[in-house]
């Protein structure tokens, strides 16, 4: 059972750094891959053993629409079923399982949505739920998901051989990496003297540069425990800037720059904080930016919502218009709304909602009809 559960740890830390590798990969940040992307995000011991010609073999399985690119979706199947040749199953059904609350083989939105935040795909939750909940049941079916996946792959031994081909190359590589006892990035000619932020990022940026290396072999090489959650903290930081980048400066600075990384004061810092300020820029999987709900309900023409006859059906048909205008789903409003996650909605909740959200603070008299 726990060597199980230590598979399902794998399974979610691969999905944490294919998330990686896709927001890396997205360069005009689309949220789309074109076979050229894909193909340039094969490890290089993939694209020596294989073929042009097997690797879009590969990008067209996984372009489930045949429209000649992939979407976040097509990429996150796409990475499940990698999971499923190398691990099997029941292996990615534990991965799963562990945000399944009431172990039904269902995830709701705001259950799948936490599993994404983990694994690096949360700014794109609700378009990958919608992608996958085929019924329009408000559920992710994962245990049916799978066993499709697991037909399609083997559907013909050509097509699993693949694969598994891809599957293995990879492996191989990163074998072969760890008994050299080498990363994929060498910063043995690297040196690192900045002396604030902005001069250390200047840095980096002329080094990555140089080496054609990516935020990931940086990510890597900070990353000292290799948790399944891609996360650094200030120590770990210190270290890497010190024995794998050649800073020889103060311990100060370093924890100073670390701080500037920080932004949510967590004591930790991971792969989207590391890109924005490796690039300047956020890339198109980062969850900070993930879309916030809208807060606007907007009255008749020529009404404002002070001056509105307030009932129940006004509210209701304000709030579906709304909705209608966001194209947003009834799920994700109460997800929202959930404050304390217990799948029920509050009285309390309710209210704090919509004096925060739509009345600032203004209490209507129809709340307490």
């Amino acid at each position: 059972m726990n060597n199980v559960k230590g598979l399902a740890a794998k399974v979610r830390r691969q999905l944490l750094i294919d998330s990686t590798h896709f927001s890396e990969y997205d360069w005009n940040s689309d949220q789309k891959l074109e076979f050229e992307q894909f193909l340039a995000m094969q490890p290089e011991l993939v694209r020596q053993r294989h073929s042009s010609d097997d690797i879009n073999k590969w990008f067209e399985f996984a372009d489930v629409n045949g429209d000649g690119s992939l979407c976040v979706s097509e990429y996150f199947r796409w990475s499940l079923s990698k999971s499923l040749i190398k691990y099997g199953k029941h292996t990615l059904e534990e991965a799963f399982a562990r945000y399944d609350r009431n172990s039904t083989g269902d995830l709701e939105l705001h259950e799948f949505e936490n599993a994404c935040q983990e694994m690096g795909f949360g700014n794109v939750a609700v378009d990958i739920f919608k992608s996958l909940d085929n019924d329009n049941f408000g559920v992710f079916t994962y245990r049916r998901l799978f066993q499709s996946l697991e037909d399609q792959v083997s559907v013909g031994p050509t097509m699993k051989q693949m694969l598994s081909a891809l599957v293995w190359s990879e492996d191989a590589g990163r074998q072969s990496q760890t008994e050299s006892n080498q990363h994929a990035l060498d910063t043995r000619d690297w040196a690192i003297r900045g002396l604030d932020a902005a001069s250390v990022r200047q840095e980096l940026q002329k080094h990555l540069a140089s080496s054609g290396a990516h935020v990931y072999d940086i990510m890597h090489l900070f990353d000292q425990d290799g948790d399944d959650k891609l996360l650094i903290d200030d120590m770990e930081f210190y270290v890497a800037l010190r024995d794998k980048f050649g800073y020889r400066g103060s311990a100060h600075v370093v924890f100073s720059v670390f701080r500037t990384l920080d932004t949510d004061g967590s004591g930790q810092i991971g792969f989207d904080e590391l890109f924005e300020f490796v690039h300047g820029k956020r890339h198109s999987l980062d969850t900070r930016s993930q879309r916030r709900l809208p807060r606007l309900l907007e009255p008749p023409p020529g009404l404002t919502l002070d001056t509105m006859l307030w009932d129940v059906e006004t509210l209701r048909t304000l709030l579906q218009q709304m909705i209608e205008r966001s194209k947003l789903s009834p799920s994700e409003l109460f997800s929202e709304w959930d404050v304390d996650d217990s799948k029920e909605l509050t009285r309390t909740e309710w209210q704090k909602t919509m004096f925060d959200w739509f009345f600032q603070g203004h209490k209507p008299g129809f709340v307490d009809s």
